[in-house]
């Protein structure tokens, strides 16, 4: 999970929509979706181009830099051909520039701007403390 400041592994539980058929976009029962790690940007590049187009995947969302995830947040989406189940491939730098840093925080304000029925930053919530 990307997490700021403090990467780990996460498995998260949520209630989700019955149906027939898995698809990530309706959130059923099973896996909503896979993130692998890579090493850096370059990775993230690579596959999508030399693997995921070479090989026709679906991309569902082309390589870029997520800033409402965590500062340098980089990732490419695609959805596996055979079982439906979505998967990414992001890098997170170790330590973020300053400008990452600075582009979270004015993304997570301008999203807090947009749900005014939180009672905290989005910067604070997403440092609050996960289930055990």
């Amino acid at each position: 999970m990307a997490r700021f400041p403090f990467f780990h592994s996460y498995i998260g539980i949520q209630p989700a929509a019955g149906g027939e058929i898995v698809r990530h976009a309706d959130k059923k029962p099973g896996i909503h979706h896979l993130a692998l790690w890579a090493r850096n940007r370059r990775e993230v590049d690579r596959f999508h181009q030399e693997f995921l187009l070479a090989n026709d995947v679906n991309v569902t969302d082309a390589p870029t830099e997520y800033p409402t995830y965590t500062p340098g947040y980089y990732a490419v989406f695609f959805d596996d051909p055979f079982t439906g189940i979505h998967f990414e491939l992001a890098h997170t730098p170790l330590i973020p520039s300053i400008p990452a840093y600075l582009k979270w925080r004015k993304t997570l304000k301008q999203e807090w701007k947009q749900h005014l029925e939180m009672k905290e930053p989005l910067w604070k919530a997403a440092m609050r403390d996960l289930p055990k």
